[in-house]
């Protein structure tokens, strides 16, 4: 029984790891993509595009990563 607990245990610190990696990306491209879109190209029609670009791509990221973590999540506990 430890041993399954054990596995059970760090399969949730690397989903966990997982998830906090992905909201941090999220985070920075969602607030700072116009400096993300800067870095690559100085023009201000291509910064304001990118900005736009990099808020829808924010709010995806945010939903394939809690449905990555909801399915690994029920994996685990099938696993039990």
């Amino acid at each position: 029984m430890p041993i399954l607990l054990s596995n059970v245990l760090q399969n949730l610190y690397t989903i966990t790891d997982s998830f906090i990696k992905f909201f941090v990306i999220f985070t920075l491209t969602f607030f700072y993509g116009n400096l993300v879109t800067k870095f690559f190209i100085n023009d201000a029609k291509v910064i304001k595009i990118g900005e736009s670009f990099f808020k829808i791509i924010s709010y995806s990221m945010l939903l394939v990563t809690m449905m990555k973590y909801f399915s690994l999540l029920f994996k685990v506990r099938e696993t039990q």
